[in-house]
């Protein structure tokens, strides 16, 4: 957390903090555009799929929405949790973060491993973004773990003590 100054007025910014926000914002887009290019491109035209079975395509529009719900209820409940103190803690928040991680690595391995009839744009588009989003989920059930952690050493007094604030860096 790093203190900004503003005409006199002291605004605390907590970085992880920035930082969980963006990955949740990549994360709810990218899982939109999974199952969105599954749907539209992936499976064009009608009745076939560019992965093979249409089974794959149907998969991969199936995971992409329960992903995309997944990430939203995660998000909501860290929002609840910011808002109202709720009991989703930054531990509770890393096991679903690794869970999402794991969910989006099967995908991935799912699309990865299907071979192509011929590579496509589309085809590329979907494997790379569930990598992607494996990525993302891994890397905020880090942060989170951090974060976990973080509060843990404030709780039992071990962080060092916070910086002098603005007015008291004044006083005479």
């Amino acid at each position: 957390m790093f203190r900004l100054y503003l005409s006199g007025k002291e605004i605390n910014i907590d970085f992880i903090a920035i930082l969980k926000c963006l990955l949740y914002s990549l994360e709810f887009i990218w899982a939109i555009v999974t199952f969105a290019v599954s749907s539209s491109k992936a499976k064009s035209p009608p009745g076939t799929c560019q992965f093979g079975p249409v089974s794959v395509c149907n998969f991969g529009i199936a995971w992409g929405v329960i992903g995309w719900f997944l990430t939203i209820l995660i998000i909501v409940l860290v929002v609840l949790h910011v808002v109202k103190d709720t009991s989703f803690t930054p531990l509770k928040e890393c096991i679903a973060n690794g869970i999402m991680a794991v969910w989006w690595f099967i995908a991935a391995v799912v699309f990865s491993a299907k071979e192509h009839d011929h590579v496509s744009e589309s085809t590329n588009t979907i494997t790379a973004f569930s990598w992607m989003l494996t990525i993302f989920a891994a890397c905020s059930s880090a942060l989170a773990l951090y974060q976990s952690q973080r509060e843990k050493e404030e709780d039992f007094g071990l962080s060092a003590p916070p910086p002098p604030t603005y007015t008291e860096q004044t006083k005479i």
